[in-house]
Parts: structure tokens; sequence; C-alpha cells
């Protein structure tokens, strides 16, 4: 606020992780949720600091993330205008009707409407009629919540982000006090008009290289075909034409389940603006990787600014030049009560591969954040595990990091055994995972769990069906995988001893061992392409002692009780290849000249969190693992096709 404190000047705002919020499983992640209040509470709006009615208002806040306040939860909302396209003048302003009297009327924008029904029915919005006749996944009754597990934990959250936002606050005074309001509001325009000018001039760049020739379609996949009805359109309303000033990129991708995500890039040469439009992704789904518009959104500011050579703060500006449209209903623009908790770590990768993908400009990277939720009824703990990132146009991809925009580090090993009752047996890369090409895709890692007593344990995740492609001819990575091992009792022989028998066991794991370490090692370049049993085989017998365990694949999204002793293994998936392997000095030049992004030595979404290395016995140590992983051809994955239509569109152009 200005001196007077009589006009509102800037907003500062934390954004934080909850560990748990309630929901049919510890973690606030399940696997199987088909609603959002499945996955716990859902607050609209609510004030946290209220100065004249004693500052933190902590009974109010508990008693909504424990669940006792149904009317407060959001079973309805609308997440889009039309067709979801963008449009920053299309807001519109709905009365809230708060619980206390005196509350003041709120502006709420398009995507956060709430229409939910109270204890005594009434509705809290004026819309709520009009909402109610609309299909949903659920019906308008007061739903069942399973409030949080970790209240005390939610609370001290909550206190830190209003610190953060306290410190904001004061930060933000200093330095008008010290420059003047119109210094720094002069400077905040300038680095969103700045960031502007930069999208549109990568835009018109890559306008440049792909010429004014037919859509390109970096998928290769007949179903990505669409009419140029709208560039004819815009033709004819103008004597000049823009027809040689329009250029089309469009690419595919697909779910595991096969929900198809396709994008269509029509470039605007002159203007230097864009409009990206999902039409023909595949509709919202009963499960819960359906995304709101608000990740797409993310997915492509966060792909802009991978694509932008110059160094750049990220902010609104990127988005000035660019139009979103996204199909209502669909898998990327849901209805009101439908599951969301994947989307925002599942879909949203696989968004920003699509649209790195339309620009050429990475190979695939894991496409999935591999969450990894255990807990009971006192305690929830939730991770992210990271995977390989897709190489590019002169770079490898990285192994063992978090691709793109997940933004979390994963805990300490030691941190993670003290506090949570598990054990860490193995945490390395995941030699052979990444796809070969002129550039390599980066290592998935393996991580194995071992639970000390029972525990719900859930997985979320993706690429386990289909693999992380490669680009221009480099080769898939190989998909993930999750196991469990069950411990299954042993028999004795009579005169022989547990100690002997133990001792056997270790004599026999070490040989193992022995011989799948010479495996790893010795090349197989007449075998192209390994089986997804031979990934599984490999990871189990990696488990110290695993005769004495039952092997079960739990697939991509599951939930199950594990008892003391009991393993979990994920294998993450690994990054494609870009360009083909062997490729000729001609080929390596073409793609060069069609890169996209910066030259930097992690690619496109390689700059995450470092995971993996050998932190926990089974490991070997990051760096012996990266330099064997230089000295020998690990196993990899080719697929079909060359560079060749690369060098035809160069011609074209």
């Amino acid at each position: 606020m200005d001196e007077k404190e009589d006009e509102i000047l800037f907003f500062v705002a934390a954004r934080g992780h909850h560990a748990d919020i309630g929901g049919l499983t510890p973690g606030s992640m399940p696997p199987h949720s088909k609603t959002l209040e499945d996955e716990g509470v859902a607050i609209v709006s609510v004030k946290i600091v209220d100065v004249a009615r004693g500052g933190f208002q902590e009974e109010n806040i508990s008693k909504l993330l424990r669940g006792e306040c149904v009317d407060r939860y959001l079973t309805g909302r609308r997440r889009g205008g039309g067709e979801g396209e963008r449009d920053a003048g299309r807001e519109e302003e709905e009365e809230g009707k708060g619980e206390e009297k005196g509350e003041k009327d709120q502006k709420q924008q398009k995507s956060i409407y709430m229409t939910s029904t109270s204890k005594s029915g009434k509705k809290t919005s004026k819309d709520a009629k009009k909402y109610a006749k609309q299909p949903t996944q659920q019906q308008t009754t007061p739903p069942t919540i399973i409030g949080t597990r970790c209240l005390a934990d939610n609370l001290s959250d909550l206190k830190a982000q209003i610190a953060a936002n306290v410190k904001g606050v004061s930060l933000l005074k200093q330095l008008a006090a010290e420059y003047g309001i119109q210094t720094i509001q002069h400077y905040m325009r300038e680095i969103q008009i700045n960031a502007e000018n930069s999208v549109r001039h990568m835009l018109r760049s890559f306008a440049d290289r792909i010429g004014s020739g037919p859509v390109r379609k970096t998928s290769g996949s007949k179903s990505a075909s669409t009419s140029n009805s709208s560039r004819a359109a815009s033709s004819s309303s103008n004597p000049r034409s823009h027809h040689h000033s329009r250029h089309c990129v469009q690419a595919v991708d697909y779910m595991d389940d096969g929900s198809r995500i396709q994008l269509r890039v029509t470039i605007d040469r002159e203007r230097g603006s864009a409009v990206f439009d999902f039409a023909g992704t595949g509709p919202e789904v009963y499960g819960n990787y359906n995304a709101p518009p608000a990740v797409s959104y993310s997915a492509i500011i966060y792909a802009l600014r991978c694509l932008v050579a110059s160094d750049i703060p990220l902010n609104q500006g990127c988005l000035t030049p660019i139009q979103i449209k996204i199909p209502d209903r669909c898998l990327l623009n849901p209805s009101a009560a439908a599951a969301v908790v994947g989307g925002n770590v599942l879909t949203s990768q696989r968004v920003t591969d699509v649209v790195l993908k339309a620009f050429g400009a990475a190979a695939a990277s894991q496409g999935c954040m591999n969450n990894l939720t255990f807990g009971d009824s006192r305690m929830g703990y939730y991770e992210t595990i990271a995977g390989g990132s897709g190489a590019g146009p002169g770079w490898d991809g990285r192994g063992g990091v978090h691709t793109h925009m997940t933004n979390t580090r994963i805990t300490d090993p030691e941190v993670l055994e003290r506090r949570y009752p598990v054990v860490l047996r193995r945490f390395h890369l995941r030699h052979g995972s990444g796809g070969r090409g002129l550039w390599r895709g980066g290592e998935g890692v393996v991580r194995e769990l071992e639970f000390l007593r029972p525990l719900t344990v859930g997985i979320l995740s993706e690429r386990r069906a289909r693999r992380p492609f490669g680009l221009f001819g480099g080769g898939d990575a190989a998909p993930g995988v999750n196991l469990v091992l069950r411990r299954i009792g042993e028999v004795v022989e009579e005169g022989e001893t547990e100690e002997d028998k133990g001792k056997e066991g270790t004599e026999k794991q070490q040989q193992l061992e022995a011989e799948l370490e010479q495996t790893e090692i010795q090349e197989d370049e007449d075998n192209e392409q390994d089986s997804d049993n031979d990934w599984v085989e490999s990871l189990v017998k990696g488990s110290e002692g695993f005769q004495r365990f039952q092997v079960l694949n739990i697939g991509g999204k599951n939930s199950l009780v594990l008892n003391a002793g009991d393993r979990l293994i994920i294998g993450t998936p690994g990054g494609g290849g870009f360009g083909r392997e062997g490729a000729s000095e001609e080929e390596r030049i073409l793609l060069l000249a069609g890169q996209g992004g910066r030259k930097r030595g992690g690619g496109v979404g390689g700059g995450g969190e470092k995971q993996g290395g050998g932190e926990k016995q089974g490991g070997r140590g990051r760096k012996e693992e990266e330099g064997k992983e230089k000295e020998r051809g690990e196993k990899g994955y080719h697929a079909k096709g060359s560079v060749a239509e690369y060098k035809a569109l160069q011609e074209s152009a």
C-alpha cells in the first residue's frame, strides 16, 4: 500500500505444498481418486489473519482442515470460460455470501468460482442453481470429507507462509522508500515488456527456420492432421494476405491409458504472436490426472522461457503474445468436481513435452514426477522422484534430475530414515534407461525402500506403458516400473541353522550382484531394444536377498498396505535421445541449425534438483557411475525414422 494506506499497489504471495490435507490416502495423493472430495479439503477462500478478530484464525482454519465445515468445500466450480480461450478482459465477478455478518462481496476470477452447498442446503453462489443443472461426476449433496492427518504441520506451514508474506511486505516498503513507487512500477512494466519482446523475437526466428510450407507434424501421426481453415479465413480478410506470415506446427502424445494430448501452434510471423490450440485433446477422464487450465498455462509459459535464448526473469509478459485455446470438458479443462491430483504432477509434464516436441526443441523427459506417499493414521509422507531429461540439439540429457517444473528436492537419506519407519536400501542411476542417439537421453534412477511397520503406500506415476519419445531418429527411453517385494517364509533344512541360511543367502547375493554388474558393462549392439521383462528382472536381482520375496508389478497407479519387511522398488523413466545415432556431420549441422533453445549443458528441462548417485548401500557413487556411463555403450532404444524429415523442412524453407 502507499503511505496513506488507501490504495493497494502490490500483492505478495507465498505458495506452499502441504504434506497432507486429508483425502483417501495418507499424503493426499490417492492413486484412485475419482472426484475432488476424494483428494482432501479444498478451500475456496478464507481469511487466515484478521486483526479485528484477534489475528491468526486458528480455530476456524482448524475446522476447515479437519473437514468440519462442509459448506466451505469446493464441491463444484467452473474452471474456464467458453472454449478456455485466454482473454484477460473476460474475467467475471461473482458476489459471495459469507457466513460472517458484514463480510464484503469478493471478486473471483473465472477459474476459481465457488458453487458449493452448505449444510443447511442454501447456495453460497448466485450461479449455484444454473451450475447445478450441468452434469458433474458427483451429486451436489454435502460431501464426506476426510480431513487432514497432520493438523499441527498444516498450521505450522501456514504460519511460515504468513511470515514469508510479512517479510515480503517489509522488503517492498524498503524498496519503495529507497527508490520511490514510480521507479519500481517503471521497472516492473519494463521487465514484462522485455519478456514479451523476447518471446516475439523467438517466435519470429522459429517461423523463419520452418518457412511457410505445410503444417509440420513432429509426431508423424496421421491423426495429428487438422484443417487450415483458420489460416484461409485470416488470409482473405487482408489484401496483403497473411498466408505466408502464418506458420503451423503440431505435436501429439498420449497418457499411459491412451488419452490424447494434441497441440497445434499457429505462429503469426508479422505480429510475433502465436495461438496454442489443444483441439483434439481427449475428454475428461474418470480418474485423477485431469488438469485445470492453469496447469497448461504454466507448462506453456515455462516452455516459452526455455525456448527464449536470452536470460529473462519468468513473468506474465511471456504470455502477452500468446493465445491459448482449450476445449471445454476435455482432459485439460475438466468439469468442476473432477479429480485433479495427478494433473499438476503428471499431466503437466506431458503438456510440456508436447510443447517442446512441437518446436522440435528437445526429446521427451521422464514425463512424470513419480509421486510416492506412505503413512497411516498418525503420519503421512510424500516425495517426488527424479528421472532422466530429454536430449536436445547440442546436449545430452541429464540423468537423475527432476525435470521441468517440479521445484522439489528429495529428503536426505539420513533425515528420511530418522523420522520415518523406512530403510532406504538403494538409490542410484538406472543404467541404460536413457534413449540412444546422436545426443543421448538422461538416465532414470532406482529407489528401493524397506518398510519397518505396516503402512499404506501409494504410487502415482506415468510413462509405465508408453516410453518417453526420442526426436529426429533419437531412441525412446526406457519406461518406468513399480515393483513390490513381499516377504515370504523360508524353509530351514534339518541340521541347518538360521545363521547358516543367512550366510548362504549372502554369498548367493554377492555372486548374483557380480554377474549383474558384468552384464551391465557388456555391450550388446545386436539387441536394439530390451523387453520390459528384462528391466523388471534386473531391478529385482539388484535387491539384496531377493530370493526371499514374492515380486509384484503394481503398475503406474496403485495403493496397498505393505507390512514390516516388505519392499518397494521404483525404477523411473529415462529421457529420449535426439538425432540418429551415428549421424553424419551434415545431419549434425542441420540439427544444430534448427536449435530453438539455449545452449546449455543440461538442455531444456535439465536444470532441476539432482538426485541419485549411490547415497545409500547398493549405489557405487555418482562420479564412478557417470564415468562408466561414458566408457561403455549402455543398452538403449532406437526409434524408427531419421533426420531426413528435418532436412526436407530446411530445404522447403
